[in-house]
């Protein structure tokens, strides 16, 4: 099985189980007349449906970048940095969402912290050298730059930034 499918099985079977827990904690705490209604009147689900819902949103608005970095490690010539990174991401998910649901603040966020690192350092090394390498060859041929010379992807991710060239450009 290739790693993105078992990072996305991961992530839609933790998802799944997350909602699958809220629902089941709002049979529990408010009883199947109300779980099966129109909610046409709101009750609190209470300490655990909370942090149900809280984990559930958090793993929601994560998973965009999640799918389109692992698609790019899939397709893509990826470091072997990034693979890692995101194989961490997926870990620190789950013990994440397991001390939501215990109530572990620090802990909680420690693991969401090294959740949020690793998938930075994956997004670095996987969109910053593409975007670089893009722009390198949208570059016109024998244009050069700002500076007069013609640039590696080094050169121009450098450009870009850290901008020392255009302090001799007026505008």
């Amino acid at each position: 099985m290739s790693e993105l499918v078992a990072s996305m099985m991961l992530n839609a079977g933790l998802f799944a189980a997350l909602l699958l827990m809220q629902s089941l904690v709002r049979v529990f705490t408010q009883g199947p007349v109300y779980a099966l209604s129109n909610f046409d009147v709101l009750r609190e689900d209470g300490m655990i449906g909370a942090r149900l819902a809280r984990a559930k949103n958090n793993q929601f608005e994560v998973i965009a970048l999640l799918i389109a970095l692992s698609v790019i490690v899939e397709t893509e010539t990826a470091p072997a940095g990034a693979s890692v990174a995101l194989w961490v991401f997926n870990l620190a998910r789950v013990g994440y969402v397991g001390t939501v649901l215990a109530g572990i603040p620090v802990l909680r966020s420690i693991i969401w912290m090294t959740g949020f690192l690793a998938l930075a350092y994956a997004a670095w090394h996987l969109l910053v050298p593409a975007a670089m390498s893009a722009a390198h060859k949208s570059w016109p041929q024998g244009a050069g730059t700002p500076c007069g010379r013609d640039r590696s992807v080094t050169e121009i991710r450098d450009y870009f930034l850290a901008p020392t060239c255009f302090r001799n450009v007026s505008i």
